[in-house]
């Protein structure tokens, strides 16, 4: 597959002594040669390929909904709690972010961007229609690289507690399946029905493919 996909964050000057969550960097987000962060500000007219936003409630939401951007597959209808997962504009905070999905079949992410109007009111216009597959190896190791860049730039925070947290679940290895599998059957970590993921996982025989985890979902 060949793939591009970046998430860049240039810090910006003089911002000590504020919270984490106000702490702005310019962002770029690259897939696949496009910049889905190219923004026009329309105070100053200027077209741009990254975007003033606080990293710190974008890391959060990666993290916080990390299973799930990784194993729940899209629903046929989808609803607002599959929207607040998987779309980046539910990151929230008061900014306004580019509206970029992300959809998984358990080992490719296909991430798409729409183009926002502005009709909300919002300063800044996010003009790029685009979408492209990269493997779920390469979006682990984008989004890790953007979490510890933002630990390592905060510190202890509830972003720093829940990766660690993250990083302890996936080494091991009982834990993990049943994330997998809490995240396919669309529940956020700790919130899935104990005895139906455990009743798929001893049906499952150690098969843990996504397309017989899928099967057995759908007969709970």
């Amino acid at each position: 597959m060949n793939e591009t996909f970046s998430i860049t964050t240039n810090w910006l000057q003089n911002q000590e002594n504020i919270s984490c969550e106000d702490v702005i960097a310019d962002i770029s987000i690259e897939l696949s040669g496009k910049y889905l962060t190219e923004n026009y500000d329309i105070y100053d007219s200027q077209r741009k390929s990254s975007v003033a936003l606080a990293p710190y409630p974008m890391a959060l939401w990666f993290a916080s909904n990390w299973w799930r951007l990784r194993f729940e597959p899209t629903p046929s209808s989808l609803t607002n709690d599959w929207r607040m997962s998987h779309m980046l504009s539910a990151a929230g905070y008061g900014y306004s972010w580019p509206t970029i999905g992300f959809q998984t079949d358990g080992e490719t992410i296909r991430i798409t961007s729409q183009p926002t109007t502005g009709d909300d009111g919002a300063a800044v216009i996010y003009p790029t229609l685009f979408s492209a597959f990269i493997s779920a190896d390469k979006f682990e190791e984008e989004v890790e690289s953007f979490i510890v860049n933002c630990n390592n730039r905060f510190g202890s925070t509830d972003i720093s507690v829940l990766w660690n947290t993250i990083q302890k679940e996936k080494n091991d290895k009982e834990l993990s399946v049943f994330r997998k599998i809490e995240a396919m059957l669309g529940f956020d970590a700790g919130e899935g029905p104990e005895q139906d993921i455990l009743s798929i996982i001893d049906k499952a025989n150690n098969n843990f493919d996504y397309a017989s985890i899928q099967e057995l979902s759908a007969l709970l």
